[in-house]
């Protein structure tokens, strides 16, 4: 009898603690979800790219779409549109301008300062400047914080979504030995592009990298090929200055992979510069080695995965980020 009462309280007691534990899981998926992933700001610029032309930011096909045509078609020649149209740039470096933009009661300003922003020499300070300038007015004319808050509704179903089936799946943690901090870690949702983008920059005040990802949200996406996304966005920050570093360096081999899987015409139009297909190459080689550590899926099967994508040579890059790491 006294073994069947410990049994009992025994049982009662492990109940009780997964019922806790499941509680404080609700709650924590519960808080991310009162929180919105779609950025005014991002939605902000990416819209300017789109009416300027950049086929990355022309998504279609979803009524948020048809939204955005049939409010903003007219402001196709607002001087802001004419000047972003003289740009030889788009993707990541319309991330790169949205997270240093603040949104305040004075406006718009670039408050975290130039050098956050020029990535790869795309930004300079007269192009930058003229285009903020620009944007407060078209962030007025347009009353584009009034369309942004009347599609709040959306944009939270879009954000559960995320984290139900995308978020509450990513160990933010494993970054950590990289020295980034899942607090700065931060993800973008935008129904207004095509694919991920990554932008990444020193804070000095907090003497820590912040990283953004921004992924499209449509209606359909699934776990997997997001979570890749999300991961793959995240590791730009780890694999772009090493492959910088590596491509600065006579005779190192990623300067002949990259240029010999240029040549190889397989990659897409984001892709087609040689140090783009670098930074690719490392990049894919931390994402890669982060589906190793926390996921089933088989090395062999992720070298298979990429080379299809066109990087023949991403076991020799992921061999060499292995060894530069002590892997």
């Amino acid at each position: 009898m006294r073994r069947k009462l410990i049994a009992s309280a025994f049982a009662l007691f492990v109940a009780l603690v997964v019922l806790v534990a499941c509680d404080n899981a609700q709650l924590e998926a519960e808080e991310l979800v009162v929180r919105n992933f779609v950025d005014e700001r991002y939605e902000l610029v990416a819209l300017v790219f789109r009416l300027a032309g950049r086929p990355e930011f022309d998504t279609r096909g979803r009524n948020y779409h048809t939204r955005l045509a049939n409010t903003f078609s007219d402001f196709a020649d607002h001087p802001v549109v004419v000047h972003t149209a003289t740009f030889n740039f788009g993707y990541d470096a319309v991330l790169n301008m949205a997270v240093n933009l603040r949104i305040n009661d004075d406006g718009i300003t670039l408050e975290e300062g130039f050098h956050n922003v020029n990535h790869y020499g795309r930004w300079n300070r007269r192009n930058s400047e003229i285009f903020v300038d620009l944007l407060n007015d078209f962030y007025i004319e347009t009353n584009f914080a009034q369309f942004f808050a009347d599609n709040e509704d959306y944009f939270m179903s879009r954000s559960r979504f995320f984290v139900q089936n995308v978020y509450s799946h990513i160990n933010l943690e494993w970054f950590e030995q990289f020295d980034l901090h899942r607090d700065n870690l931060r993800i973008i949702i935008s129904p207004a592009i095509t694919g991920g983008y990554a932008a990444y920059f020193f804070d000095n005040e907090m003497q820590s990298y912040i990283v953004y990802a921004a992924v499209q949200a449509t209606s359909n996406f699934t776990h997997s090929w997001y979570h890749d996304l999300v991961i793959h966005e995240f590791s730009h920050t780890m694999g772009n200055p090493l492959a910088a570093q590596w491509m600065r360096e006579s005779g190192n081999p990623l300067i002949s992979w990259s240029f010999h899987t240029l040549r190889s015409g397989q990659m897409i139009p984001g892709h087609a510069v040689h140090f783009v297909v670098a930074y690719e190459y490392v990049t894919r080689a931390f994402e890669i080695l982060y589906f190793v550590d926390n996921t089933e899926r088989s090395l062999d099967g992720l070298f298979t995965q990429h080379r299809a994508q066109g990087f023949g040579h991403i076991a020799e890059v992921f061999n060499k980020v292995m060894y530069h790491i002590g892997r």
